[in-house]
């Protein structure tokens, strides 16, 4: 049997007010580490367009026989973004957007002035800089010392809190004015962490952090399952590097220099590329950067 999917329409204290199954179609990508997003299309007369003024929190639901014992499962939750209309041959169609919890690191800036301890200097387990980088910035931790005020609850009432991880390797690191997602992901890069960003409650999402390969319940993909259209498989090399030469602190004839070499590595598939690693000096990290291409 085929999953069934439906469209929860939420306030932004969490409440229900709508449910839709009948969209023309639907499409969402989860994506670790980065923002995911999702679309639905409906007919510009759609009865439940009107119900959107008062939407914050969108959610899609999953609903199989033979998965949770016939539970419906939460796939999905984001922020409404809006409307884009779209006319072919004198149909038009409305597709909503809805980015998940994501989009909040996207939309965010680390805005303190350099040197602010544990705001944009940080000397600590990488666990805590994520941490704070979260609390001070989108929890509303910090009114009248951040650049731009948080509004009380978080960025534009919306949070984003970090859970799962409060030690990682020790660094020491600067990073005033940087965007959020950009810089955790960095960080996440450093120490082969990941990330999963799930709704919580009202505007609320959580982002759980753990280490090594994806820790969450098995999921199989098969186009008998109806749950994957197509696929393709790509082991080619390339242009995969397999040289990296790491640019360390220093200047000049001082500066450090580190090469690391891909497993893959043989003499007909030689690949260059550097990598700048100026603002780290543990050389654990800055090995783990250059393994990460």
């Amino acid at each position: 049997m085929i999953a069934k999917y439906y469209v929860e329409l939420c306030t932004n204290a969490g409440v229900p007010i709508d449910i839709i199954s009948d969209f023309e179609y639907l499409q969402f990508t989860r994506v670790l580490n980065d923002v995911g997003i999702a679309t639905i299309g409906l007919p510009e007369n759609h009865s439940s367009l009107a119900n959107f003024e008062s939407t914050a929190i969108i959610k899609i639901w999953r609903w199989h026989p033979e998965v949770s014992s016939g539970v419906s499962q939460n796939v999905f939750s984001g922020l409404f973004q809006g409307f884009l209309h779209k006319f072919d041959n004198g149909k038009t169609t409305v597709e909503v957007t809805f980015p998940d919890g994501n989009i909040l690191l996207q939309n965010t800036v680390n805005a303190f002035k350099s040197g602010v301890t544990n705001r944009s200097y940080h000397s600590g387990p990488t666990g805590l800089v994520i941490d704070n980088l979260g609390y001070y910035n989108l929890e509303g931790g910090d009114v009248g010392v951040r650049l731009i005020d948080p509004i009380a609850g978080g960025n534009g009432g919306n949070r984003l809190l970090a859970t799962g991880l409060f030690t990682g390797a020790s660094i020491v690191r600067a990073n005033e004015f940087k965007n959020l997602l950009t810089e955790m992901q960095e960080l996440c890069d450093y120490n082969g962490l990941q990330w999963e960003t799930v709704y919580t409650s009202g505007q609320s999402f959580t982002a759980t952090f753990t280490y090594g390969s994806y820790t969450a319940d098995t999921a199989l993909f098969d186009a008998r399952r109806g749950n994957i259209v197509s696929s393709t498989l790509d082991d080619r090399s390339v242009g995969e590097v397999t040289k990296v030469l790491v640019l360390g602190q220093g200047e000049s004839s001082n500066r450090v220099t580190r090469v690391r070499t891909s497993g893959r590595y043989n003499t007909y598939h030689h690949v260059e590329a550097t990598v700048n690693a100026s603002d780290i000096s543990d050389t654990t990290e800055v090995d783990a950067l250059a393994d990460a291409m």
